[in-house]
């Protein structure tokens, strides 16, 4: 896979998307503003301009997507990837409990966690499967959010995935018809 620079309209689709979630994913909209790169991991020879088609799928496997996010996050500091389900609400938790295994949720949805520790093509895979909505959006921080063998969910207090989000090394956007993302990565 190739890391395609998606440039400035690489950034405005991003933005873009995370202002109209809640939570954490709205967060970072402004995290991605930060300094850092904007990239597209997606097979050799995909065009810019086939790069900036983020809603046309048919460009990438999810196999070799997380093949990619596997390797990327293995090459980073420990710490705890989150996934925010944007559609899915604490509401929905009592009609559907989640299969995974460690879940926050607070008043502005769910989210699902994965240490740096338990990292492999096959977490990344099972947590994937939880999101129910469409659109979902990542973050890595280095910190480590284990929540305790015998513990599956918890309310998370206040806005704290939202001030979470501000510590974000990574940002995770799914495009591309689900087939890969928009990563953004802080500057070093």
């Amino acid at each position: 896979m190739d890391e395609i620079s998606l440039e400035q309209s690489g950034r405005q689709h991003a933005v873009g998307v995370l202002s109209e979630c809640t939570g954490a994913a709205h967060c970072l909209a402004d995290v991605v503003c930060r300094p850092g790169r904007l990239f597209a991991p997606l097979p050799s020879g995909v065009t810019l301009e086939r790069a900036m088609q983020f809603d046309v799928g048919g460009v990438s496997s999810r196999t070799a997507a997380f093949k990619w996010l596997f390797e990327y996050l293995n090459s980073r500091p420990q710490g705890t990837l989150v996934v925010q389900d944007v559609w899915f609400t604490a509401a929905d938790l009592t009609a559907r409990q989640p299969n995974y295994g460690s879940h926050f949720f607070d008043e502005n949805g769910v989210y699902f966690t994965l240490g740096s520790g338990s990292l492999s093509v096959e977490s990344l895979g099972k947590l994937d499967r939880e999101i129910k909505s469409f659109q979902s959006v990542g973050f890595y921080v280095e910190t480590d959010l284990r929540s305790g063998d015998d513990a599956r969910s918890h309310r998370a207090k206040g806005h704290y995935f939202e001030q979470l989000a501000n510590d974000a090394i990574a940002v995770f956007i799914s495009a591309y018809d689900q087939e890969s993302w928009i990563v953004w990565e802080a500057a070093t």
